[in-house]
């Protein structure tokens, strides 16, 4: 009986943290767009230098965990992040009425875990539903290529893998970004290193960070 009372009183403690949470996340709608609220989840969401982040796709979330979480919410079509807010814009198909409270949930846990906003490192994380190949990929160029390029101060962004074409997509980053060599690199060090261990890879290609991944296939949460 005492184990489960323990267990009554941890449970209360977490449901009531959380609702602290939601009482301090505001919310305050846009006049000059119903389809956009503005999110003040009472911390600050971006910091240094960065002050404003838009992303319109999920397969632009390599460096956010929370605006990964956030597009999977059926119905967001774009989200800004500000040092103190995050604005979600939805499809206007949907009342806010339903996504809302979906909305608030998602950016409660997140803040609750006290997990990062901004990560260089979401890109390789295991999901759940991740194929063989895909958590291979992940694993090497978590373990190989991203150590591989920083020693001569670049790195790279994994982007999205299509199980259907074997299209591997990356970013290229700091010194890799704009070197002369940046072809080479990626041919000949990434895409073959990539390929000795995953020989359904047909090729790797690097976009901008900014630009969406092609092909709707793409297996990335």
């Amino acid at each position: 009986k005492r184990q489960q009372l323990n267990g009554i009183l941890k449970l209360a403690q977490v449901l009531g943290a959380m609702q602290n949470r939601m009482i301090f996340i505001k919310s305050v709608p846009r006049n000059e767009n119903e389809n956009t609220i503005d999110f003040f989840p009472g911390e600050q969401v971006l910091e240094g230098a960065s002050s404003h982040m838009k992303f319109s796709h999920i397969s632009q979330t390599h460096n956010s965990p929370l605006v990964r979480k956030l597009f999977l919410i059926q119905g967001i079509t774009e989200i800004a992040l500000g040092k103190e807010q995050i604005s979600i814009t939805k499809n206007k198909e949907i009342d806010w009425e339903f996504l809302k409270p979906e909305v608030l949930g998602t950016i409660s846990d997140h803040f609750e875990k006290d997990e990062p906003v901004i990560d260089s490192n979401s890109d390789c994380q295991i999901h759940e539903g991740d194929s063989d190949d895909l958590i291979m990929i992940k694993e090497l160029i978590s373990t190989r290529v991203k150590p591989l390029l920083q020693e001569d101060g670049g790195n790279c962004a994994f982007r999205g893998y299509n199980e259907k074409t074997g299209e591997v997509f990356v970013t290229m980053q700091g010194a890799c970004a704009g070197c002369p060599h940046q072809k080479s690199t990626l041919k000949n060090g990434v895409e073959r290193m990539l390929q000795h261990y995953v020989p359904s890879i047909t090729s790797v290609k690097n976009i901008p960070a900014n630009e969406i991944v092609p092909e709707i296939q793409i297996q990335i949460s």
